[in-house]
């Protein structure tokens, strides 16, 4: 099995516009020791631009195949484009607000480019997640530019795909000067270390962003920081890369219930089952039971599935209609939440629906992030909003994305604003 990880850090910006940063150079490098020693053939770039990331990228990939590992670390400023688009800012790009889409590394594009030979992916980043121009231009400890969208993990048929990340949504990510880190990538840092010296596997799942969650919050509090940065972490597939402390090298587990979290792959079964049953076998029976009309047995199997975000989806629905389940709408909103927060775009879109008469500034946000994970039902709904509030721009945005992911709604709609004139 091959393994090779490319490190990048960037802290200097050839724009005086956007703001230097201190410590990402720093986390790259020594990130970078650590799991040299696992046996990642490791590549470090400093402060790069834009063509020599892209390169380093292809140059890493090559000649990996399936069963092999890539992994791939980012430190500096990060932001989301119109459309959701994650971009990754390189030393030579440029502050431009009207113009800000066309700059940065595509995130979705280094994570499909590297699953192009079937390995299993790794990706850890840390950037903030709030404000384009404060981040840029603004001072303090933070790596924030705007809010980077949440990066929808796709089920891969061959590599699997697990992406750390340092923030929630509009949080910052911190930088401690004194430390020469990143508030993350120090507690990481630690971690492996902690782990590798009890000689424990570190397995990359959820219970990793545990850990890490953890000991953000301590170091904070040593060095007078209020806190308020939490990791977020999404997998998909069902093999898990785990490194090996005692060996000093990587294997890959299937993810089963020795996993903290497998979503889309095996779901772990609660004790009590004798035998280990897939989420799509599981699904697929309760789907039986739900057109039967058989709510309760349907309830009784999904109840039994861990860490699978459609089954929590379907879950949330049904606990807020009732369904199988005595009705109780707290519930419901908290599994879909789970669901969400878990990369379900469907529990997204429910969220909406089921809170717009409720809280309609929250369901709104809601239908965004839907949106910018491609929903199409989302899309459309979005667009209308646009409409009613009378933002045409915005509106045809939505409709021109929807028309480029195939649906027809959009592409009638999008007619008749050509007819009416609007658009060209």
């Amino acid at each position: 099995m091959k393994a090779k990880a490319l490190f990048i850090g960037v802290d200097r910006y050839e724009d005086s516009e956007i703001r230097n940063l201190e410590c990402a150079s720093a986390d790259a490098r020594e990130l970078s020791e650590r799991f040299a020693g696992f046996g990642f053939d490791t590549v470090v770039l400093e402060n790069p631009n834009r063509r020599e990331v892209e390169q380093a990228v292809e140059t890493a990939t090559a000649g990996l195949g399936s069963g092999d590992v890539f992994l791939f670390f980012f430190a500096g400023h990060g932001f989301a484009a119109t459309g959701g688009q994650d971009l990754l800012f390189c030393s030579d790009d440029r502050f431009d607000r009207l113009r800000y889409n066309r700059a940065g590394i595509p995130f979705d594009l280094v994570r499909d480019e590297t699953g192009r030979c079937g390995c299993h992916r790794l990706f850890l980043l840390d950037a903030c997640r709030s404000d384009f121009q404060t981040g840029l231009r603004g001072a303090g400890d933070a790596r924030d530019l705007c809010p980077l969208s949440e990066m929808a993990v796709a089920e891969d048929d061959e590599g699997s795909i697990a992406i750390m990340r340092s923030c929630k949504q509009y949080q910052c990510s911190r930088e401690i000067a004194s430390r020469r880190h990143g508030l993350f990538t120090l507690a990481l840092l630690d971690v492996l270390d902690w782990l590798k010296e009890l000689r424990k596997d570190i397995a990359f799942d959820d219970s990793l962003r545990q850990s890490v969650s953890g000991r953000m919050r301590k170091i904070g509090k040593l060095n007078g920081l209020a806190v308020s940065q939490e990791p977020e972490f999404m997998r998909s597939g069902r093999t898990a890369v785990v490194l090996d402390p005692q060996g000093g090298c990587i294997r890959l587990s299937d993810g089963r219930c020795d996993t903290a979290r497998s979503d889309g792959g095996e779901a772990c079964v609660r004790p009590g089952d004798t035998r280990l049953q897939s989420a799509r076998e599981i699904i697929k029976r309760a789907n039986d039971f739900i057109r039967a009309q058989a709510y309760e047995r349907a309830f009784a199997l999904l109840s039994d599935v861990q860490g699978n975000c459609e089954v929590l989806t379907t879950l949330g629905m049904m606990k807020l209609d009732g369904l199988g389940c005595q009705r109780n709408t707290t519930e419901g909103i908290l599994y879909l939440r789970q669901a969400a927060e878990s990369g379900s775009s469907r529990a997204l879109f429910q969220l909406y629906y089921r809170l717009k008469t409720v809280d309609s500034r929250e369901a709104l946000r809601y239908l965004t992030m839907a949106a910018d994970r491609d929903d199409l039902d989302a899309l459309i709904v979005l667009a209308d909003e646009y409409k009613s509030a009378g933002d045409f721009v915005n509106m045809l945005r939505c409709y021109l994305r929807g028309a480029r992911l195939g649906d027809r709604r959009a592409v009638v709609e999008l007619e008749n604003q050509r007819r009416r004139g609007v658009v060209r």
